[in-house]
């Protein structure tokens, strides 16, 4: 079988007249989905992807493409060579950056790789069992494979990195209420599954004795994906050089004001234990990222920058290049606090436990943070600290920004929660 690095040196000899990237992209997983209390699907997917970056005269032609033969890649290097020629205006890069020097890294789970045929399976059929014989119907999926990305520079750096990765979600679903538990893992110790399918039972079966809200202002307690929710949308539309340049991120000209609360400090780190995407050693353009503070105790920070758009601000990139010309952020961390969620929970006198939220649009009033969304799968009304039961589906309406401000406090356990919109 043809290895990505071939596939790299050989596109590369088709854009030997001009400076490029070729960057190879695989993935191997395996998933089991299960609905209606059943396994519903048993498949292994392989991928590969090849994204090609050139530059013409200081404009960049970027295609990404699915085939890999010799056709292919040649196809795809004169797409992207014609696509710079055909560009005006500015230049965007004098030259395409050097790579960071970087040899091959591997962080590769064994027992992980092995799960899907020793265990997995039988795992899963376990919780499948234990929800049926609690009345719970269960659906989710877990997925668990792994990934690898290889970066060829014409210039002559070489560098690829590979790790395993697994994701698991439990719905457990009553007559009239539902409760949700995902996880995202590493290594295969770390993924509990009986834990998971429990809490999403423990979700549902609260959640079943029902309760009618009015329409009002409520203490909340947001579980990490609800929180994963918010943030991911504010890396899109604040922390970005794009962002600011748009005018929609709450950070421009605030740099040093105070834009939440004192407690609120919020930082992409590709090197943290909770970092598990694979974007970890390099970014798309072969930079090492760099750790970005947006929010440092209540104050405006910085934005992440690709080599554009660290050309345009007269700055450095920090590592973080898509490697289509934007920015994008794959380790963002909220920092934690000293609290347990017993403690938060046990602290509503009249509030909602909120589980995650559904069809979030961060785009009302980015420059505020405005958001809105629903809530969904397990979210439960606290009364003196007491569960009273859950609710139907609630919208939300409001100013990210402001409600940290108004934080009372956080957990001192830190969860890692994968993408909606990307694999990891």
């Amino acid at each position: 079988m043809t290895t990505d690095q071939e596939i790299a040196k050989q596109a590369a000899l088709f854009a030997a007249s001009h400076p490029t990237d070729i960057c190879v992209q695989r993935s191997r997983m395996h998933h089991l989905r299960y609905g209606g209390g059943d396994v519903v699907l048993d498949q292994t997917l392989e991928h590969r992807s090849v994204t090609v970056r050139t530059l013409v005269d200081g404009h960049l032609g970027i295609v990404h493409s699915e085939r890999s033969d010799r056709d292919g890649l040649a196809q795809a290097v004169a797409r992207a060579v014609a696509l710079a020629k055909a560009k005006r205006g500015p230049k965007e890069l004098d030259e395409l950056p050097d790579p960071a020097s970087l040899a091959h890294v591997q962080r590769c789970d064994d027992a992980l790789l092995r799960w899907a045929d020793e265990g997995k399976s039988a795992a899963v059929l376990e919780q499948l069992r234990r929800a049926k014989a609690a009345d719970l119907v269960l659906a989710g999926s877990v997925s668990s494979g792994r990934s690898s990305r290889t970066l060829l520079s014409s210039r002559g750096a070489l560098l690829s990195e590979e790790g395993s990765s697994a994701k698991a979600q439990f719905i457990s679903q009553s007559a009239n209420a539902s409760g949700y538990s995902h996880a995202l893992s590493a290594d295969l110790a770390n993924l509990n599954l009986h834990a998971l399918c429990g809490s999403s039972m423990e979700k549902a079966s609260l959640a079943s004795r029902r309760v009618d809200l009015d329409v009002g202002r409520y203490d909340v307690v947001l579980e990490p994906h609800a929180v994963a929710e918010l943030l991911e949308w504010m890396g899109g539309i604040a922390f970005t050089a794009q962002s600011v340049e748009d005018g929609t991120s709450i950070l421009s000209a605030r740099q040093g004001e105070t834009v939440t609360g004192a407690n609120i400090t919020l930082f992409d780190d590709a090197s943290c234990p909770y970092g598990l995407g694979l974007s970890s050693c390099f970014d798309g353009e072969g930079k090492s990222p760099q750790r970005v503070t947006f929010i440092d105790g209540g104050q405006g920070g910085q934005v992440v920058h690709s080599s554009a758009s660290a050309a345009r601000k007269g700055c450095s990139s920090t590592g973080h290049s898509n490697g289509s010309g934007g920015e994008q952020i794959n380790h963002l961390h909220m920092a934690g606090g000293g609290a347990r969620l017993s403690d938060l929970v046990g602290g509503l006198q009249r509030g909602i436990w909120v589980n995650r939220f559904h069809y979030v649009n961060g785009l009302l009033d980015p420059p505020k943070a405005t958001m809105t969304g629903l809530t969904r799968d397990g979210c439960l009304y606290v009364e003196n600290g007491e569960v009273i039961g859950g609710f139907s589906p609630m919208r939300f309406t409001e100013s990210i920004l402001e409600a940290f401000a108004r934080c009372d406090g956080l957990t001192e356990q830190l969860s890692a929660v994968a993408s909606g919109w990307r694999d990891s």
